[in-house]
């Protein structure tokens, strides 16, 4: 497995040009991130476009972050898990089916949130399962082994695939023609009181023996189509007498090859999934791990194999949900997408690990593979947002305030005015530094807390890929990045007024590609939908974005970017692009025909509008 952060950023970019269609190649997406900033980091890329979520948050039991057991700290989590479903909810399609796990601590409260949120009628069913074989911290000598997993929808468009039957009990023993069979119940639930119309004597017509209905379990079949499918031989009659008569199901009477899911799930145990993730790891650094059946059984039953649906997880603990993905598409041949989204430091020591040892091979001991021939094509991103600590660490505050700084100013005063003014006003550039785009490629940098420190080190932020998000792009292309040399020269231009005519800059020959050129470009090529708000209506827009370097002088660089514009020949694209984004200030477009329908707009303004409002 190649991993690009070990690579310098030109590999990353000619790797990526190499793979056409790179956002369906993509496997998976890791976010390092508290989830609710993730969330809304991908609602314009993955608004509807998710199939399933399945979460395991926090279960307020006192040991999982939320101290307190007070009443301001049960809001807290309620609170918490309201938000992060509202906006997850707009991440769902149609046909989308939303898990989480949880035990008694929530489960009323969490019950009630989802209703609010998905609705009451959206709600179909807890799900049961046996996490553990017992224990010895037993209230009134009842030991809590079970789990639960509320399962709501997001309209009545979904619904589960079901469990596929295996006919194994069917057979032909005494060579009926009308092929295989099974023995079935001819009993019903109903009593002889509610249907006595079912409550009626049969005979075996070959010994003449008589069988009464039970009064508490009559027949399942009315008396004329009971005696019908006497004659016909559906009807299997005990050899000695004793015992119930039973139905011959004939296989080619099954209406579908799917049985109902059941609302009680048979699964490993949490046991389990501790050893396997310690196979995996080659030792014990994660507790709580859920098993991996559990959530492959549920994915299972909301996924298709021929499609790419999309898994979101985000509570994603060691990477368990990512783990079921990887190993369903390895069982079945399927497509399914995972996005994971988790804040602990043990994102970079054993969830991204684990994803890349489950690629590898499915089967561990020690830390070891023990399999070698079971591995898969694969491709996942991993991302780091910005945290909170990080921004407080990026502000950039006034020396001093005579406002903020006045003693007889009152403490709740010289709050609001420092939350309200200092931080709006006079720190907003050193939130979004605008002059950081004249070098986008890795001249971009903040003090970012390094995991498990309180030290910060210089990192370089992706702004190609922050934008990407921020507007939705689904990449189809990315281009090998160029740089050139260029040489300039004056050219008189007859529309420029003067009385001989003005001079403008123009290049003087083809700009030459040069690893120490002056001018770089990096271009990718996507789309959008034409309807933000309804994403599936199947309307899209084309668009180019221009990625370039800034060396201060706005003459020259137009002139290289109006060369790269006339060669590459956007305007003869069929379709045009609807949209080109380009930073920097630029002429494209000015001179733009009547018929070309495409949009330039300037990549710092829409990043700006679409980080601040």
């Amino acid at each position: 497995m190649v991993d690009t952060q070990f690579f310098p950023p030109e590999f990353k970019s000619r790797l990526l040009s190499f793979i056409p269609d790179f956002d369906a190649q993509c496997d998976g997406l890791l976010i390092h991130s508290e989830n609710f900033q993730a969330l809304n980091l991908l609602q314009e890329r993955y608004r509807e476009q998710v199939k399933c979520i399945y979460i395991d948050p926090p279960y307020n039991t006192g040991n999982d972050g939320f101290i307190y057991r007070d009443n301001y700290q049960h809001s807290s989590w309620l609170s918490m898990m309201e938000d992060r479903l509202n906006v997850s909810k707009d991440l769902m399609n149609d046909e989308a089916a939303f898990f989480t796990s949880m035990d008694d601590s929530e489960i009323d409260n969490l019950k009630k949130i989802c209703d609010m949120v998905f609705g009451i009628d959206n709600f179909v069913a807890f799900f049961t399962w046996k996490r553990r074989s017992g224990a010895n911290d037993a209230k009134n000598n009842v030991s809590l082994d079970h789990e639960y997993v509320v399962y709501y929808t997001r309209t009545e468009l979904a619904g589960l695939n079901g469990v596929i039957k295996t006919f194994e009990n069917y057979s032909n023993p005494d060579n009926d023609p009308r092929g295989a069979w099974a023995r079935d119940n001819l009993t019903c639930g109903k009593t002889a009181l509610q249907r006595p119309n079912l409550n009626y004597p049969i005979t075996d017509p070959n010994t003449g023996i008589t069988y009464n209905a039970n009064p508490n379990h009559v027949w399942r079949f009315e008396k004329a189509k009971m005696e019908e499918f006497i004659k016909a031989d559906k009807i299997i009659f005990p050899a000695n007498g004793k015992g119930i008569p039973a139905y011959k199901r004939h296989k080619s009477e099954v209406r579908s090859d799917t049985k109902p899911f059941s609302s009680i799930i048979n699964t490993s145990l949490n046991a389990a999934a501790t050893k396997e993730l310690r196979d995996l790891l080659g030792a014990q650094i994660f507790d709580y791990s859920k098993t991996q059946d559990l959530i492959s059984q549920l994915i299972n039953q909301v996924t298709q194999t021929n499609i790419n649906d999309i898994t979101i997880d985000y509570f994603a603990g060691s990477g368990t949900t990512a783990h079921a993905v990887i190993n369903l598409n390895r069982e079945d041949g399927g497509n399914r997408k995972y996005i994971l989204v988790e804040m602990g430091d043990h994102f970079n020591t054993v969830l991204k690990p684990r994803i890349e040892k489950v690629v590898y091979s499915p089967d561990w001991k020690d830390g070891k593979p023990t399999s070698f021939d079971k591995g898969v094509s694969h491709c996942f991103k991993y991302i780091r947002l910005e945290s909170y600590e990080d921004t407080l660490n990026n502000l950039e505050l006034p020396e001093s305030d005579p406002i903020a700084s006045n003693p007889k100013m009152q403490p709740a005063l010289r709050e609001d005015y420092m939350l309200h003014y200092l931080l709006d006003t006079e720190a907003n550039a050193s939130l979004l530094d605008i002059d950081m785009f004249k070098n986008p490629f890795g001249g971009y940098r903040l003090k970012i807390k390094r995991p498990g420190s309180e030290a910060c080190d210089e990192t370089p932020v992706d702004l190609i890929e922050t934008f990407n998000y921020l507007i939705g792009l689904r990449v189809s292309q990315y281009y090998l990045p160029r740089r050139y040399s260029v040489r300039f020269k004056r050219a008189v231009d007859p529309e420029l007024p003067g009385e001989e005519g003005s001079r403008r800059l123009v290049l003087d020959g083809r700009p030459k590609l040069d690893d120490a050129g002056k001018w770089s470009f990096l271009r990718l090529e996507g789309v959008v939908p034409a309807h933000p708000l309804n994403p599936n209506n199947g309307q899209t827009k084309r668009v180019l974005v221009i990625w370039r370097n800034l060396t201060g002088d706005m003459e020259q660089d137009n002139a290289v970017l109006d060369w790269l514009a006339d060669d590459i020949g956007f305007n003869d694209k069929v379709p045009e692009y609807d949209v080109v984004y380009v930073n920097g200030c630029n002429n494209l477009g000015a001179d733009r025909k009547e018929t070309d329908s495409y949009q330039v707009r300037l990549i710092e303004e829409e990043f700006f509008r679409k980080m601040w409002g």
